[in-house]
């Protein structure tokens, strides 16, 4: 008897030639579930793994910069020179310094140095 019923669901669950559709996919409107079906990890599993790697990795690329640094910030003046050299006077916040470049001093976030 179960030789039969392993049949079937092979048989229900394989697409036929001339449809191209499971008969189960015909019948009920989804693939019905197989035991491979249970090797494919939920996409809850995935994304509570991903989101649980996204916090433990979270700060850990925080950077070290001291007063007195040498540092090169991102310029947004419409010029060539995309960058400039300049020196960590203060630290303003947790992400944010002010540089003192040759242009000037300078706001910017740890980001743009």
């Amino acid at each position: 008897m179960t030789q039969i019923q392993k049949f079937l669901m092979m048989y229900r669950n394989t697409p036929h030639s001339t449809t191209l559709q499971a008969p189960a996919k015909l019948l009920l409107g989804r693939n019905i579930r197989t035991q491979f079906d249970a090797l494919i990890p939920s996409s809850v599993d995935v994304v509570n793994g991903r989101q649980t790697a996204q916090i433990k990795h979270h700060g850990k690329r925080q950077h070290e910069l001291k007063i007195g640094d040498t540092v090169v910030v991102r310029d947004y003046r419409n010029n060539d020179q995309k960058r400039s050299k300049g020196t960590v006077t203060k630290s303003l916040s947790k992400n944010v310094i002010e540089v003192d470049t040759e242009e000037g001093i300078w706001k910017r976030h740890l980001d743009q140095t």
